[in-house]
């Protein structure tokens, strides 16, 4: 008995994440969606994204990749991960901390805060 409840406990977190999106698709016009179509153009991944959203909501100009994963709930590999795809495109880069020189801070490039916008998207993103 307890081990049919653990299988069903299995299975229902492991259909979570596919309920949860085909939830957002339907909420958001199905695959027809321009949203969809923007992030697609844009070359950026879901965790490129986040990363992207968190430092333009900062508070501070320029935040560490350990305090980005934090906020985000991601492990800090991915939000590293993240980070470089980012300094990659241009749209962020990584500057040295003013108090502690092994400290290296993330901040938005010129390019970085219009990212997300739909006019921006397809291109800036795409071209690098």
């Amino acid at each position: 008995m307890e081990a049919a409840t653990k299988d069903r406990t299995k299975s229902k977190a492991g259909d979570l994440p596919i309920k949860l999106g085909a939830l957002l698709l339907r909420c958001m016009g199905g695959g027809r969606s321009e949203v969809f179509r923007m992030i697609d153009e844009s070359g950026l991944t879901f965790s490129q994204m986040k990363v992207l959203v968190e430092l333009e909501a900062a508070d501070e100009d320029a935040r560490t990749v350990t305090a980005l994963s934090e906020a985000l709930g991601i492990s800090a590999a991915s939000a590293s991960r993240a980070a470089d795809g980012l300094v990659r495109k241009k749209l962020a880069t990584r500057v040295e901390d003013a108090d502690d020189r092994r400290v290296r801070r993330l901040a938005l490039t010129a390019e970085g805060p219009g990212a997300r916008r739909p006019d921006h998207l397809g291109t800036a993103c795409r071209s690098r």
